[in-house]
């Protein structure tokens, strides 16, 4: 977790997975992001300076987005589906 930290918020390369890919299996719900963006919230505003601690939060929300897309891709009612 700590290599992909530093790859997300530094830049760094210690991380080359796919984190999205280790998210599948963990069963998340919508509402869990809600819960981990505000505990993300804290803690980048106790532990970082303001402005790393503002990059580093516009970059979670974003990350949130993008994951709740890939396990929550919105439905249309009405379409239907070709197999």
């Amino acid at each position: 977790m700590q290599s992909f930290w530093s790859r997300a918020l530094l830049g760094t390369t210690r991380y080359t997975g796919s984190p999205f890919t280790q998210h599948l299996s963990l069963n998340l719900k919508p509402e869990f992001f809600d819960r981990w963006i505000g505990l993300f919230k804290i803690m980048a505003e106790r532990h970082l300076k303001p402005a790393a601690a503002r990059v580093a939060i516009a970059r979670v929300e974003h990350m949130s987005v993008c994951f709740q897309a890939g396990l929550f891709p919105p439905t249309h009612p009405g379409r239907e589906t070709v197999a």
